[in-house]
């Protein structure tokens, strides 16, 4: 199937969404070459780079508060993450997926989502699992901490069996792209095909 694109939905300031919706491919995927992880001169340099850094932190400990270092982090952070590209899985298997900027409040989020669903006032909640529900608010995506890592899998879990069959679909050699979860409380079609 192709994928589908969506244009700029709700969006603040001419910032491109790049919203596409695809269907799930649930086919195994194969490992990469033994060329995928060879370490580059760059990828050297840049790992003696920050061994080096974090050694002369350690050695020479800077008298500052926890605050200040939280402050400190959250802003190397800010600086290095400028847009975070969140992947929100549907029911009957599609994936919505859009760019925010990394300082974008969460509510904006869910406003994308919700005007991208069949039914708007249909009530949905996004899930980053394990199990943490993202609720909209003022505060960033760094600081909500929402900014997707690669390693968690978020998967949408509407009862216990889907969790079931969602946990022993993990069994197989899988990988799943880092996605938050869509779930739906009640009226499963409106949910069924985001609006284009």
């Amino acid at each position: 199937m192709a994928d589908e694109s969506v244009e700029n939905l709700n969006t603040e300031t001419n910032f491109d969404r790049k919203a596409t919706v695809f269907p799930i491919d649930n086919q195994v995927l194969m490992d990469p070459d033994d060329e995928f992880y060879t370490v580059t001169t760059r990828d050297a340099i840049a790992i003696q780079k920050r061994l080096q850094e974090v050694s002369k932190l350690l050695s020479n400990p800077p008298l500052v508060s926890q605050s200040k270092l939280r402050d400190a982090e959250m802003e190397r952070k800010r600086s290095s993450w400028k847009v975070t590209i969140i992947k929100v899985k549907l029911p009957q298997q599609w994936i919505l997926q859009a760019t925010f900027r990394s300082d974008e409040p969460v509510k904006n989020v869910h406003e994308f989502v919700r005007c991208c669903l069949a039914n708007p006032d249909a009530p949905f909640t996004l899930v980053l699992l394990p199990g943490r529900t993202i609720v909209p608010s003022e505060e960033g995506l760094i600081e909500a901490d929402a900014v997707l890592k690669p390693e968690i899998l978020k998967m949408t879990t509407s009862s216990s069996a889907a969790l079931t069959h969602s946990l022993q679909s993990l069994s197989g050699n899988q990988r799943f792209s880092p996605l938050t979860t869509l779930s739906c409380e009640e009226h499963k079609d409106a949910y069924s095909l985001p609006r284009l």
